[in-house]
């Protein structure tokens, strides 16, 4: 998986990997069917139950479980694959779960003022040059991109890029929005702002200079 550019995460048992996910979130989650402590169809429903159905679930199990899978698709699973497996099916598989959940990242290239991103790659260039933004900063910018000039509430920021409860993220939206308007350096100067208006949200705004002066809305 990584080398179709994929960040992978292992983990030996289910409970480490439970353990996991009550700090971070991950965009996708491949689940042998058969752990050493905790069981695939304990699994299934311990996610949805905690996320929803909010994170794909791909089921890896032998011929024998194919009864069990079948069931825990029911239950929430999305997909499963059996051993052996193939990469080039897995690879697909994995692709396919990924931009049914995040269609945002699959789109065309996007420009916003002199930013122009690329979701397949997840490279952002200003004027032609990188910026280096973590995972979730980039999902971030191009969600405020894509919706330049309306307002993004927090709740709704959270919800979508991030996936899960509002309350799992309040604290880290601010810090996150922060790191990316100084990470973009979004500015008057850049003809690209980042506004945030008092108890609802942010707005990301392509404006001129002039127009940046007249906002009525505080850049902090």
């Amino acid at each position: 998986m990584t080398r179709i550019g994929h960040d992978c995460h292992d983990f030996a048992t289910g409970e480490s990997l439970l353990n996991e996910l009550r700090l971070k979130s991950y965009d996708l989650l491949l689940l042998d069917w058969r752990t050493r402590d905790v069981g695939g169809s304990e699994l299934v429903t311990w996610l949805r139950d905690r996320f929803g159905n909010r994170i794909p679930l791909l089921l890896v199990a032998t011929e024998r479980d194919k009864p069990a899978l079948l069931r825990s698709l029911v239950n929430g699973a999305d997909d499963f694959l059996l051993r052996p497996l193939c990469r080039i099916e897995l690879q697909a598989r994995v692709q396919a779960l990924l931009r049914r959940a995040y269609p945002m990242r699959f789109e065309k290239t996007l420009d916003c003022g002199p930013y122009h991103f690329d979701p397949l790659t997840r490279t952002l260039l200003l004027r032609g040059k990188a910026i280096k933004l973590k995972h979730r900063e980039y999902d971030l910018a191009l969600y405020l991109c894509r919706n330049a000039g309306r307002l993004m509430t927090r709740e709704n920021l959270i919800h979508t890029v991030w996936g899960q409860d509002v309350e799992d993220h309040s604290r880290s939206i601010d810090t996150h929005v922060s790191r990316v308007r100084t990470r973009m350096d979004l500015c008057p100067e850049n003809g690209v702002v980042l506004t945030s208006v008092y108890g609802l949200g942010y707005r990301l705004e392509v404006c001129s200079q002039a127009e940046h002066n007249d906002s009525p809305y505080p850049t902090a």
